[in-house]
């Protein structure tokens, strides 16, 4: 629930690993007064979802991933200015430079539709969609 570039590495043999397993999810405490909930992770990373409070997915951590690789084509995340929680849930991101592939381009804002819905479902479409832009190119 805390996919961002820090949390991502390279290892020695070429592999990629994600760290930091855990970190952002909604915890909520039994002494807690009823309805206080405390959401951790990154605000630049968040799914729209996990900032409401709402049920956090594998499609969260896909919606992440998408603004990772947002970031990777453009230089900054979508939305690093402002109120950075209400343009996640709000506001469309802004378009990614013209250097950046099409196809590409389309996966990524598909991973980072507002609605859980509208994204990759899992990991493996994702993947796939990302293996077939590879081979394209």
């Amino acid at each position: 629930r805390d996919i961002k570039p820090a949390n991502i590495m390279m290892c020695s043999d070429g592999q990629i690993r994600i760290t930091d397993f855990d970190i952002a999810k909604l915890i909520r405490s039994d002494d807690a007064t009823m309805g206080s909930s405390v959401i951790m992770g990154t605000p630049l990373y968040m799914a729209p979802e996990q900032i409401e409070g709402g049920e956090v997915t594998a499609r969260s951590d896909l919606y992440a991933l998408g603004i990772v690789i947002y970031e990777l084509l453009s230089g900054r995340p979508p939305f690093c200015e402002g109120n950075v929680e209400y343009h996640h849930i709000h506001t469309p991101p802004p378009p990614l430079p013209e250097t950046a592939p099409a196809a590409l381009a389309a996966i990524v804002y598909r991973s980072i539709e507002k609605k859980p819905g509208e994204r990759f479902q899992t990991a493996g479409e994702m993947a796939q969609a990302l293996r077939d832009f590879l081979a394209a190119s």
